[in-house]
C-alpha cells in the first residue's frame, strides 16, 4: 500500500518565479543538481520542506522535486527554492528565468545526521514525486517530447 502524503494547510499550487542563481553546488556534487531561486527576506512561503513541483523553463514543464527553506543539514546562506529536475539531460539553467510551481507536500525540512542520510531522503522524495506525476499527468501541461513525461 502506498504511503499517503502528509497534510499541508498552505494553499497549493504555489508559484515562485525568478532567475536561477549559483548556489553552494552541493546538490551537483551529490548527483542532484538544483536550480536555485533566492527568496527575498519578506517572501511569503509555504512551510519549509520538500514538494512535488514543475519547473517551467522557456515554456516547457519539467517534473521536479523542490526544497523550500534553509537546508539545515548544511546550513549556510539565505532561504532558497531549490528544484531538482527528475528527467535526464543537461539542464544548464544558470541565469535563466524559471517558474517553480509546487503541487504536493512531501515532508517538512529536517536536519539529517549526515550526507548519506540526506541522499537516501532525496532518493525517496524523487520516487514519491515520480509516483505523484504518474497519478497526475495533467500537471505537466507543456511536456518534453524528448522524455515523454
Amino acid at each position: 500500500m502506498k504511503e499517503p502524503l502528509p497534510y499541508c494547510d498552505f494553499p497549493l499550487p504555489c508559484t515562485f518565479r525568478g532567475t536561477v542563481e549559483t548556489g553552494k553546488q552541493l546538490g551537483r556534487k551529490l548527483g542532484f543538481p538544483t536550480a536555485n531561486l533566492i527568496l527575498p527576506g519578506d517572501a511569503v512561503t509555504p512551510p519549509y520542506g520538500v514538494y512535488v513541483c514543475t519547473l517551467t523553463v522557456n515554456g516547457e514543464d519539467f517534473p521536479a522535486v523542490t526544497n523550500v527553506g534553509r537546508h539545515p543539514t548544511t546550513p549556510d546562506g539565505p532561504a532558497t527554492v531549490e528544484s531538482h529536475i527528475l528527467t535526464p539531460g543537461n539542464h544548464d539553467l544558470y541565469g535563466k528565468q524559471v517558474t517553480a510551481t509546487l503541487y504536493a507536500f512531501l515532508r517538512p525540512e529536517q536536519r539529517f545526521s549526515g550526507i548519506e542520510e540526506l541522499i537516501a531522503a532525496i532518493d525517496k522524495n524523487k520516487r514519491q514525486a515520480l509516483e505523484w506525476f504518474a497519478e497526475n499527468p495533467g500537471a505537466l501541461k507543456h511536456r518534453s517530447r524528448e522524455t515523454g513525461l
